[in-house]
């Protein structure tokens, strides 16, 4: 049985893009030129800053006004990073529904880019992102002053250096208690996870929720999250070797100022892309916890879903 899940959520994570991207294309193309117009558009504006601070950086100081100039081209870059996340984010959120509710993505950006559950959704994972700080700042803080604790006891008694023995057992001690103190978040960390595909239904975004939904499935999320993300970053690499493959020789032909525009373009769509199969992932993972999948001995059967 165990197998059975593990191979319908690999496999249907995997062959989602495949299959059934009739679902969301509408969106995603969509999605992708808007994002892609952004990134490209601050890429070009602070390419021109960084130009610009250059040359500034050659004129004698009383002239010089690179602050005003630098802090501008940091904004530039929040900014355009919100907008791109507050695009893209429909777009995610439309696949886990696509998967789930078996329903097409809405191909308008503008029109649910704004709606609550879009929110709902960063809210999760802001909250995510937030526990799990509070889980690794105090490993953090500990290993700083165990190390400075180190440092100014061998100070203290006057030794200058550490000889092999004492930075060997330093070391191992680190290494363990991180190792220790990191398995609990490794434990605790994917369970929280369905949190934002709940969001995404209009059914919350509680971490607790998503403690109960994910009980006995730690396995189930962690490997196929594993092997999802190797597929993954093997096509982002195969596209980026590829995309440099192509504009490096256009960027010799054409200059940078057009070159680097384009392959901010062509980045984009091939990252939507492989971001697919990972959201889809989370959907799949949805279904089985909810028991909206069957399993027979010879075939899968996905059911009507649960109210």
């Amino acid at each position: 049985m165990w197998g059975q899940k593990f191979g319908f959520v690999l496999s249907s994570s995997l062959s989602f893009p495949f299959k059934h991207f009739a679902k969301i294309q509408g969106l995603f193309f969509k999605t992708a030129l808007v994002v892609a117009l952004i990134l490209a558009l601050v890429a070009a504006l602070s390419g021109g800053a960084f130009v610009r601070l250059a040359q500034l950086s050659e004129m004698p100081i009383q002239e010089r006004s690179m602050e005003g100039l630098g802090a501008g081209v940091v904004l530039l870059l929040f900014v355009g990073a919100l907008l791109a996340v507050l695009a893209l984010v429909p777009f995610l959120v439309g696949i886990i529904r696509s998967v789930v509710t078996d329903e097409t993505a809405d191909s308008s950006v503008v029109t649910v880019m704004f709606k609550r559950r879009q929110f709902s959704f960063i809210w999760s994972f802001i909250k995510i992102s937030l526990l799990t700080a509070l889980l690794v700042i105090p490993i953090v803080l500990v290993m700083i002053t165990v190390s400075l604790a180190f440092g100014m006891g061998m100070s203290m008694t006057g030794v200058n250096s550490m000889g092999t023995t004492e930075v060997g057992a330093l070391g191992f001690a680190m290494v363990l208690f991180f190792i220790l103190a990191i398995i609990p978040i490794i434990v605790i960390v994917p369970r929280w996870y369905m949190a934002p595909v709940t969001a995404a239904l209009d059914k919350g975004s509680s971490i607790g929720n998503s403690w109960n939904l994910t009980r006995g499935s730690w396995f189930l999320i962690v490997l196929s999250m594993i092997l999802v993300s190797i597929v993954v970053n093997i096509f982002m690499w195969v596209a980026s070797l590829v995309g440099a493959l192509f504009l490096v020789p256009l960027g010799l032909l054409v200059g940078p100022l057009v070159a680097v525009p384009l392959g901010v373009i062509l980045y984009a769509f091939a990252f939507m892309l492989a971001m697919v199969p990972g959201y889809a992932l989370y959907g799949y993972l949805y279904l089985v916890m909810t028991d909206q999948v069957k399993f027979g001995e010879d075939k899968v059967k996905r059911v009507k879903a649960a109210s």
